[in-house]
């Protein structure tokens, strides 16, 4: 699982792995976070899946579960587990992340070109 961040203000959720083919396509999926669970949908192609996510409240609350906790779990919309992500050791890594990127677009709002 991957964040990135884009300077125009937008934020980007990638979960792989070598392992995937995916075809090109919309995909909806559940994510469990310490057992709290997000149904999301994003773009699937080759070894990912894209979230771009557009309620940012929403996207706020899972920042913030990632935070506290120790695993996220990959399911398909019918429940059968893909893939498990350890959060150990982690804690600081989203608050970095949302410094850097805060920063990113500041400065991109200051540049003309």
């Amino acid at each position: 699982m991957m964040l990135v961040g884009h300077e125009q203000g937008w934020l980007m959720i990638l979960f792989a792995d070598p392992r995937w083919e995916l075809v090109a396509r919309e995909v909806t999926f559940l994510v469990d976070v310490d057992y709290s669970r997000w149904r999301m949908t994003g773009n699937a192609e080759g070894r990912s899946v894209a979230v771009i996510p557009g309620d940012a409240d929403k996207a706020a609350r899972f920042f913030r579960e990632l935070k506290k906790g120790f695993a996220v779990a990959l399911m398909n919309a019918e429940g059968r587990r893909l893939a498990v992500f350890s959060l150990k050791g982690s804690a600081a890594s989203p608050n970095r992340f949302l410094d850097c990127w805060r920063t990113i677009v500041a400065q991109s709002r200051n540049d003309p070109f």
